[in-house]
């Protein structure tokens, strides 16, 4: 139980009575092991004052009894967590007002005034970690309430002027000495904090400054002071611009803080080398005598880390791969939905000695065979993630084996199996087993796969994708073990679209062996830009012909051809292609795809390209633009077109293509997920 239920996430609405009334029951052995709870209210639900106010309300009433020390409450729209037109009600704050255990509190939400979120902190005897994100509706209020002296941490997110006033006016006379402020770096934020850290003076030891603009690192200057606070043990800078990092460095006067973490965001070559010799001049400076630690990193689009060879001075260099762990955003992932947890609790109230003891695995796998099951046919979407040992399908870890044998009741449309490592979602070493094979293939139901795992042949994969007589869409990133094997099924006849990760060469030769008897008409494939690659890649889209109607492109990590070999890729043979998208390749590589165009363009076209300097882009967009006024262009009636970190005028940037009307949007560069 307390591995179960410790963190619990609830999305607000119709469904959610019953979950409050869990911690009420007899049977509610749980409540006093729930030690972080997160509410996230959607839509309608995010308004406390109007008539959709009571599911929020009722639930926020019975979670009294619960002990938890973490808690959270989100309001969230369809894009994501957003602030709402309607303040956090008095009924509704005066309920969280009442959780006296609390010792992390969350805040993504709105108040009326300053004095009600203050009041409701204030009223948190325990509370030693605020993260806000809130906006404050009237100005008036100037609250002289005093936190909690264990209040050591506040985590502010935009937006956050009337709560550094309050933190200002009760200066001496509180505890905080750790501050994260997430700021737009285009807003008065930077001189509105250059006047708060002052009044901090010495108090402060922990100070995070984090841009809201990752993306754009060639932001104007904004530089802020940090000379007042000469307490500072740890300071750390991420995605600002090298000008306000090194702004906010100068003016540190005669102590520096001992620990200093820097993230930059994604940079050309040359630029990282005067980077790295600009920051090395900087700390090799005396009043930087005390730092002992340095965290540096940049998202060079090469995928290079910086080599501390290059830095002089006898300190520490450690490179990190991921946000600090103190300004890490909440998963976004609950334990279970409340349905589940409570089928659960129904299932077992009279067995206490299996909910004790039996693992999640298992027991998860149990509740579709439950008489209380009623979400069995519901479920339309399931993903596993195993992780560690259970990635052995062949060993003594029978945890997914069970699991998978279970799972042949569920009707699910959509399936997927993830082999993680420690740093995310890896190759594993054990390849799928015959027996996991098989329970997979009796998912007859599947129209979407996904597989991130490895086999020992590539029959062995072919077997499974063609036993799937519904299978529409197959995601597919894995690793043939064994060279042999020359498969000739044929894969369903609903199979449109295949999605491929690297090491795909096998597959791609299983599709060119079946071909014209297939029906795949859709594929990406994200690669490693390299001769070997494009060669492979030009083959099979050759074999394919006109089949192919559309064809996505993308590089599996940042590339820039500037310092690597062209790999060029013909598309010549693919007369059909109704659509063709490339992501984040290097101009060169757009430049040779896009001539190779034969006599009839694709309808649509959609490039992203990663950041580059203005003098760069005004060269790509002369050199398309011209391109794409040639007659084999003719039939092109969509164009969409990304720099990174960049607004352009499409008018002056594509005139041809603008005079046209074939402009469609600058679309954002899609996320790549290796």
């Amino acid at each position: 139980r307390r591995h179960l239920f410790s963190n619990i996430t609830i999305s607000v609405g119709r469904g959610i009575g019953r979950f409050g009334d869990l911690f009420h029951s007899p049977h509610a052995t749980i409540t006093p092991f729930v030690k972080s709870l997160s509410l996230i209210a959607e839509g309608a639900q995010c308004s406390t004052n109007g008539e959709q106010s009571e599911f929020l309300i009722q639930l926020l009433s019975k979670l009294r009894v619960v002990p938890f020390r973490t808690f959270s409450l989100k309001f969230k729209e369809q894009g994501g967590y957003v602030l709402r037109k309607d303040p956090l009600s008095a009924q509704a704050r005066g309920f969280v007002s009442s959780y006296r255990t609390v010792v992390n509190l969350r805040l993504h939400c709105e108040f009326s005034t300053i004095t009600d979120l203050v009041e409701l902190i204030c009223s948190l005897p325990l509370l030693e970690v605020a993260d806000l994100s809130v906006q404050i509706h009237e100005s008036h209020g100037d609250p002289q309430h005093r936190p909690p002296s264990t209040l050591r941490k506040v985590i502010l997110w935009k937006r956050f002027q009337p709560i550094l006033d309050w933190i200002s006016d009760i200066t001496p006379d509180h505890s905080i000495s750790d501050i994260v402020l997430n700021y737009d770096p285009h807003s008065q934020d930077p001189k509105r904090i250059s006047q708060f850290l002052p009044s901090q003076g010495n108090k402060l030891t922990n100070l995070t400054l984090t841009s809201s603009w990752k993306s754009k690192p060639y932001a104007r200057a904004s530089s802020i002071n940090i000379s007042s606070n000469g307490g500072l043990s740890r300071l750390e800078l991420h995605y600002l611009s090298p000008d306000d990092v090194e702004g906010i460095l100068n003016s540190v006067s005669t102590s520096s803080p001992v620990e200093i973490a820097i993230t930059f965001g994604s940079f050309l070559g040359f630029m990282i080398g005067d980077l790295i010799n600009k920051l090395d001049s900087i700390f090799s400076e005396p009043r930087h005598d005390r730092l002992k630690s340095l965290a540096f990193e940049t998202r060079d689009i090469s995928g290079t880390d910086p080599d501390p060879d290059n830095f002089q001075f006898p300190i520490t260099l450690t490179t990190y791969n991921q946000w600090p762990s103190k300004i890490a955003p909440y998963s976004n992932h609950s334990e279970f939905p409340a349905e589940i947890v409570d089928l659960f609790l129904d299932d077992c109230q009279q067995d206490a000695a299996t909910l004790i003891s039996s693992s999640l695995v298992r027991r998860f796998g149990d509740l579709f065979h439950s008489p209380h099951a009623t979400i069995t046919p519901l479920v339309k979407s399931l993903s596993l993630i195993a992780a560690g040992a259970q990635c052995s399908t062949d060993g003594e870890q029978r945890s997914l084996i069970q699991l998978l044998s279970k799972l042949r009741v569920v009707p699910f449309r959509t399936f997927s199996l993830k082999f993680e490592g420690r740093d995310g979602y890896v190759l594993r070493k054990n390849p799928l087993s015959a027996q996991a094979r098989g329970f997979m293939s009796s998912y007859r139901t599947v129209v979407n796969l996904c597989l991130h795992c490895e086999f020992r042949t590539i029959t062995d994969l072919v077997e499974l994708i063609c036993s799937l007589p519904l299978l529409e869409v197959g995601d597919l990133s894995v690793q043939i073990h064994e060279s042999y094997g020359d498969p000739q099924h044929r894969p369903p006849s609903t199979l449109r679209k295949v999605i491929l990760w690297r090491r795909f060469q096998p597959i791609l030769d299983w599709i060119s062996d079946i071909t014209p008897d297939h029906s795949i008409s859709d594929i990406i494939l994200n690669y490693d830009p390299d001769f070997q690659n494009s060669g492979r890649i030009s083959q099979f889209l050759a074999s394919q012909g006109n089949k192919l109607t559309h064809l996505t492109l993308e590089l599996s990590r940042e590339f820039k051809r500037y310092y690597f070999p062209a790999s060029f890729i013909n598309i010549s043979s693919n007369g059909g292609l109704g659509r063709l998208e490339l992501h984040n390749l290097s101009p060169d590589d757009v430049e040779s795809i896009l001539n190779s165009v034969s006599t009839s363009s694709p309808v649509e076209i959609a490039i992203t390209f990663g950041l580059f300097p203005d003098y760069i882009i005004r060269d790509l967009t002369n050199k398309f633009d011209s391109i794409f006024s040639e007659p084999r262009y003719d039939h092109l009636r969509s164009l969409a077109v990304s720099f990174s970190g960049r607004d352009l005028d499409p008018e002056n940037t594509f005139p041809h293509c603008w005079s046209r009307g074939i402009l469609t949007g600058f679309t954002a560069p899609p996320e790549i997920r290796d």
